[in-house]
C-alpha cells in the first residue's frame, strides 16, 4: 500500500486530536508540506521530484524553520516545541520503520554511527585491526554530505577516506596502530528531505605497519616538542626543554622490535621541571609508546 502526503497529514490530524484544539484536515496537509520542505500544499504537489509513495523512505529531514514558518501563518496555536513534537509523532506512526531528524546534524550522526559500525565490523578491518596486537580507539572517517547532492530514484556514491585507531597493548609488540580505511557511502532520495537505505561498502583496510613508510596514512604533521606535549599532558614550554633529552628504545633482545621509547630527563629538566616531572611520572626517565614518532617531524630513528 502506497504511503503518500494524505496519510501523513491524516495521522497529523489524527495525532492533533488529543491537542486542546485539533487541528483541521487543511492545515494538516499544509504543516505536512512544510515539513517535507515546501511553502504549500500546491508547490508540494507541483513538486516532479516528489515521489507519491514515500514507503521506500528510511530517514526524514524535518524542514523545522519552515513547518514552524508556516504553523505561525496558520495560527495553529500550538508551541512551536509542541509542532515539531506532534509531525514527528504522526510521521514515526506512518512510518514506522523510518528515522525522523529534527535537524541535518542529526541525521549525519546517524549516518556516522552507521558509518563507524559497518567499517569496524568489516571482515577485512577486523583481520587488520586484530593484527594491530591493540584495541580500538578512534574511528576517524569524515565526510560531507548535503540534502540536494543526493539524486532522486538512483544512488550517489560519497568517496570516504579515513582510519581506525588502535590503543596499543604494552605488553604486546607494537607493530603498528593506524588501520586506513577507504569507504563508500550510496544514498538516494524519495522526496526533498526523504531518503532511502544507506549502504556502506568498504573497499579496502589496511595497516600502516611500523617501519613500513609506504603503508602510512598522512605525513608527520608535529614537532618533537608538540608530540612531547601531547602525549605527557605537559606546557609546550616545558616539552621544548625535553626535546634536548636523550630518548633510547626499549627493543626486543635482537633489536628488531620496539616496545616503547624511554626518556631520560635527568640532564635536561631544571630543578622545577623536575620536581614536576616527579609529581607526575615518579621518575625522570619516563616512557613513551612505541607509536610515538609517527606523527613528529623528525626522529633519531629513522
Amino acid at each position: 500500500m502506497a504511503i503518500g502526503i494524505s496519510a501523513l497529514a491524516f495521522a497529523v490530524r489524527k495525532q492533533s486530536a488529543s491537542l486542546s484544539k485539533p487541528l483541521v484536515l487543511g492545515h494538516a496537509q499544509q504543516l505536512v508540506a512544510a515539513a517535507l520542505g515546501y511553502k504549500s500544499l500546491a508547490a508540494y504537489q507541483n513538486a516532479q521530484e516528489e515521489q507519491p509513495d514515500l514507503s521506500p523512505t528510511r530517514h526524514i529531514v524535518l524542514d523545522e524553520p519552515l513547518l514552524l514558518l508556516r504553523a505561525s501563518e496558520l495560527d495553529v496555536g500550538y508551541t512551536d516545541e509542541a509542532v515539531a513534537s506532534l509531525l514527528t509523532a504522526a510521521l514515526t506512526h506512518t512510518l514506522p520503520w523510518a528515522t525522523v531528524h529534527r535537524t541535518k546534524g542529526a541525521f549525519d550522526d546517524v549516518l556516522r554511527d552507521y558509518l563507524d559500525q559497518s567499517v569496524v565490523n568489516h571482515d577485512d578491518t577486523i583481520s587488520q585491526m586484530a593484527m594491530s596486537n591493540g584495541t580500538l580507539g578512534e574511528v576517524y572517517l569524515p565526510f560531507e554530505t548535503s540534502l540536494d547532492e543526493i539524486p532522486y530514484d538512483s544512488a550517489r556514491e560519497f568517496r570516504i577516506v579515513g582510519h581506525a585507531s588502535m590503543r596499543q597493548d604494552p605488553e604486546r609488540v607494537y607493530v603498528g596502530h593506524v588501520v586506513n580505511v577507504t569507504a563508500s557511502l550510496f544514498l538516494t532520495r524519495y522526496g526533498k528531505v526523504c531518503v532511502g537505505e544507506p549502504e556502506c561498502r568498504v573497499t579496502s583496510a589496511k595497516l600502516a605497519w611500523f617501519g613500513d613508510d609506504s603503508s602510512d596514512g598522512d605525513g608527520p604533521t608535529v614537532t618533537l616538542a608538540q608530540a612531547l606535549a601531547e602525549e605527557l599532558a605537559i606546557d609546550l614550554e616545558d616539552a621544548e626543554i625535553l626535546a634536548d633529552a636523550e630518548i633510547l628504545e626499549n627493543e626486543s633482545n635482537d633489536g628488531g622490535l620496539v616496545y616503547s621509547f624511554i626518556l631520560q630527563a635527568e640532564n635536561v629538566a631544571p630543578p622545577e621541571l623536575a620536581t614536576k616531572l616527579l609529581a607526575k611520572f615518579g621518575t625522570l626517565d619516563i616512557e613513551l609508546p612505541a607509536n610515538f614518532y609517527d606523527r613528529v617531524h623528525w626522529s633519531p630513528y629513522e
